[in-house]
């Protein structure tokens, strides 16, 4: 995460990042396990919308609780495996 940005926002090239290469999910798996429609997670990675705060700190959340993401929202690379 940029210094700059908000710990309530991801850009579009993170959230993708995130949902393919860390936790390896389709877009449909990701938004069934966030609760939103496959056409959300699409405007998101698309830059089209933002995704809401609630949403984005799920994704946070998530991501620590399986070991790649740190309390600074920085992925662990050593946890992920490509």
């Amino acid at each position: 995460m940029s210094d700059k940005q908000s710990p309530n926002t991801m850009t579009p090239e993170e959230i993708r990042d995130i949902r393919s290469r860390v936790l390896k999910q389709t877009q449909a798996e990701f938004a069934h396990m966030l609760g939103v429609s496959a056409r959300s997670v699409r405007h998101w990675e698309g830059g089209t919308r933002t995704a809401q705060k609630s949403v984005v700190r799920s994704i946070r959340r998530i991501c620590r609780h399986k070991g790649v993401m740190d309390d600074e929202h920085n992925i662990i690379e050593e946890k992920v495996h490509d």
